[in-house]
């Protein structure tokens, strides 16, 4: 068994919620699950978990690309001939911020939330006339106050005050979209004019067939040939050559996928090789090509019970056969990624048992040639699900989400998501903080392309959200 080393001193640092089934209504889903939706821009961001950040280091700038054909929870991408090959994951309901541009309200909504209700659980609004609402957070956590059909989406810190008005044209359910928020309790009926909203079906199916090649150089989205079958929380690898779609979730987290599918770009077409070596599947892995294999480690095969995986597997590309490495991940995680960088395949964040809570800060490195793992200095924000790729002379970590802190006397735990990207550096062991993204997601889709960091979708909201951004970093 290799031995570990350990290498420089850690740094002081300060999803999943049961899947999406078919066939439910709207409201259904929402108090069972506590879906969660999209705000768009600036103002949608939540801010990161108040730990002591190194300044921002200059030369590296974010810029807007085109918009995703699609909204999606989480998704996963990989680099090649020059583009960025991205598969959409968990479905999501898209939900613009501030509602409608209208005047002269004809009332006042007031809605006050809290650990873990509405002031009303029922409301009844008037039909086409403007309405002003207004939403108070009287908890101690962040909540907010959302309606689908009528792009609602008011997002409240403990003790603000924010408002809208808007025109509501049919009944609805309103509820608070951060993760597990409805399911506690925050949800009710939105009437309109004393008329309640019917149950509607709804496509709920946990993840998504849908492939999309998008170019930086054009800033062009294209479609391409989607998945034989529905997966999410894959690892999507690049070879150089092809792309490998590894496990994932089928319907349900807990229902893992063995499954490995090979991209031929010549041909347009995913091809079946050889099965992720554990029979009951895994997703949410860590995984990076060094040259010559894919490695994987960490991930989950179920959503309870068993803790995150910690052995280690390589994927020869050139003779399609599976190898189990001599050594176990230090730190189990999943919800994790991985980066290679120089010989040596970093793993960074995650968090154990599939809970969000349990969101580490913990950077380690298998280096290749000895064997051994390396203990790198802590992230400088505990993240899960946020993303790692090898830029340059660097390992960037940027997005993902995790705990916030939680005031005395608080109800339950709030959870954020980070804007903040850092850069660790592999030769002096420090890290160095970049430039925000300018909208903080967790779980997306990323890549290099070209000396470009491309980050596509992932979730602004805590929990199961979902964007179309495409956002991109140049260094100097």
């Amino acid at each position: 068994m290799p031995t570990e080393k350990e290498v420089g001193r850690r740094a002081s640092a300060p999803c999943c919620v049961p899947a999406e089934s078919g066939g439910v209504t709207r409201r259904e889903l929402l108090r069972l699950l506590g879906i969660g939706v999209l705000s768009i821009g600036a103002g949608g961001l939540l801010a990161a978990c108040g730990a002591a950040l190194p300044p921002i280091a200059p030369g590296a700038t974010w810029r807007a690309g085109a918009d995703a054909p699609f909204t999606r929870h989480g998704h996963s991408g990989a680099p090649l001939r020059g583009r960025l090959l991205t598969m959409g994951d968990r479905r999501s309901w898209q939900v613009a911020s501030g509602g409608s541009d209208v005047n002269d309200p004809a009332l006042t909504l007031e809605i006050v939330g809290g650990e873990f209700h509405f002031s009303q659980d029922s409301i009844d609004v008037p039909l086409g006339e403007p309405v002003r609402v207004v939403f108070t957070n009287e908890g101690l956590e962040v909540h907010d106050f959302s309606v689908i059909s009528s792009n609602v989406y008011l997002v409240a810190a403990p003790g603000e005050t924010v408002e809208t008005t808007v025109v509501f044209e049919e009944p609805d359910t309103f509820f608070c979209s951060i993760g597990g928020h409805a399911a506690a309790g925050m949800i009710g009926d939105l009437l309109v004019d004393g008329e309640a909203a019917p149950d509607r079906e709804y496509d709920t199916e946990s993840g998504s067939t849908d492939i999309w090649w998008y170019d930086p150089a054009t800033d062009r989205w294209e479609a391409a040939s989607p998945l034989p079958h529905s997966l999410d929380h894959v690892s999507l690898v690049s070879s150089g050559d092809k792309v490998y779609s590894i496990g994932g979730y089928l319907q349900n987290i807990g229902d893992a996928s063995s499954e490995v599918w090979a991209y031929d770009p010549d041909r347009d077409a995913w091809d079946r090789v050889a099965d992720f070596p554990v029979s009951m599947g895994r997703g949410a892995m860590a995984a990076a090509f060094d040259g010559e294999r894919i490695l994987c480690t960490g991930g989950r095969s179920e959503p309870e019970g068993p803790p995150s995986a910690t052995d280690v597997f390589a994927y020869h590309v050139d003779r399609d056969e599976w190898e189990t490495l001599p050594t176990r991940l230090p730190t189990a995680r999943d919800h994790v990624k991985g980066a290679f960088l120089d010989g040596v395949f970093w793993v960074m964040g995650g968090r154990s048992n599939g809970q969000r809570k349990n969101s580490t800060p913990v950077a380690e490195g298998l280096d290749l040639t000895t064997g051994e793992w390396i203990h790198g200095p802590a992230l400088p924000v505990p993240e899960s699900a946020g993303a790692v790729v090898a830029l340059g002379n660097r390992v960037v970590v940027f997005g993902g989400e995790g705990p916030a802190p939680t005031p005395p006397g608080a109800a339950g735990r709030s959870f954020v998501v980070f804007p903040e990207a850092h850069a660790f550096d592999p030769v002096t062991l420090a890290w160095e903080r970049w430039e925000d993204m300018p909208l903080a997601v967790h779980h997306q889709a990323h890549g290099v392309v070209d000396e470009i960091l491309v980050s596509v979708g992932g979730g602004p909201v805590s929990g199961v959200s979902g964007s179309n951004a495409t956002q991109l970093l140049t260094t100097a």
